[in-house]
């Protein structure tokens, strides 16, 4: 419930034992505390730099995660 309330509104009765729950559930209310920084931190980094994107990269930055990459493995 936690989750599908952030994709639509749930119904009053539905709401409310939600927040009962929550009221009683210690795990549950992290889990929604984790759930909202997550969203927050998703929305802010989508909105920070949207051009910035694994395609977006020049082809030399590209070769040097590359190279960097296969020394780590080695």
């Amino acid at each position: 419930m936690i989750s599908e309330q952030r994709d639509r509104r749930l119904p009053w009765r539905t709401r409310v034992a939600l927040r009962v729950h929550l009221f009683l559930c210690k795990l549950c209310k992290v889990y929604a505390t984790q759930i909202g920084v997550v969203s927050r931190v998703s929305r802010v980094a989508a909105s920070a730099a949207p051009e910035q994107c694994p395609e977006c990269l020049p082809v030399e930055r590209k070769q040097e995660i590359k190279d960097a990459l296969s020394k780590g493995s080695s």
